[in-house]
């Protein structure tokens, strides 16, 4: 069964050309309580916006993922019955796996989704999308803010090419770096000097790893072939099934 994030190397290029994308609901504007931010990303070729840092963090997540050809904030509105009457509902992401399967994402403080109201509405969600078939997620702070796993995400995407190579390229720069791993990421960029691809970009794409995954990332961190602790953790969230992951995580607390 395909998962959403399972270690492939070779993943991040980009889908060519730019995303065309019209938003069924307009992103909350930036509020003292309301931390708005937009996520440069190299699969959709836009800038995607989200409406708080949750979300933008999840953005990390789905950008790195193998399995996700492209997502979309802010699409595929519906309305469900709840009780006696019937609610809107926008999926904060749609996410689209290798698999053609568009998969729906509720991204929630995992707080938030103990709450009588919010649970219920989730409960009502996720029956909704279980009678049509269509995937639904719901995504807390649990899993997109696993340490280091993020820390490392948010370090490399700063730091990656931004560029949308094949995987002949990247080969052709693993080329460059066999003679001389394992090195450190400083050191490595420099014997990429006049390659399109650094470094940051092969970590990201699952063909090098940090040696040592409990420490923050830095220029000075060793790295050698294969894939990381990270990588590994990407492959824990499948999403290629209706799964309802709020209840899942409510049962591993009982």
């Amino acid at each position: 069964m395909s998962s959403i994030l399972q270690a492939k190397p070779g993943h991040i290029a980009a889908t060519p050309g730019q995303q065309f994308h019209t938003r069924d609901r307009e992103v909350l504007r930036h509020t003292y309580t309301n931390m708005c931010a937009a996520f440069c990303s190299l699969k959709n070729g836009r800038m995607v916006h989200s409406e708080g840092l949750l979300e933008f963090d999840a953005f990390h997540w789905l950008e790195a993922s193998p399995d996700v050809v492209e997502y979309r904030e802010q699409c595929q509105q519906i309305y469900y019955p709840n009780g006696s009457r019937m609610r809107r509902y926008t999926p904060d992401i749609v996410a689209t796996l290798t698999s053609g399967v568009s998969v729906c994402i509720e991204v929630k403080p995992f707080a938030k989704t103990l709450e009588t109201d919010t649970k219920h509405r989730l409960a009502c969600l996720n029956e909704y999308y279980r009678r049509h078939h269509q995937p639904f997620v719901v995504l807390t702070d649990k899993f997109i803010r696993q340490q280091p796993c993020l820390a490392q995400l948010r370090w490399l995407f700063q730091n990656a090419s931004y560029v949308q190579p094949g995987k002949q390229e990247a080969r052709m720069a693993l080329g460059k770096l066999a003679r001389y791993l394992p090195c450190s990421i400083a050191t490595a960029n420099i014997h990429l000097t006049g390659q399109r691809i650094n470094a940051e970009y092969l970590m990201l794409a699952g063909y090098l790893h940090a040696l040592d995954a409990s420490e923050p990332l830095s220029y000075e961190t060793l790295i050698a072939y294969g894939t990381s602790e990270m990588q590994s953790r990407l492959g824990q969230l499948d999403i290629s099934q209706t799964l309802f992951w709020t209840e899942q995580e409510g049962r591993e607390d009982a």
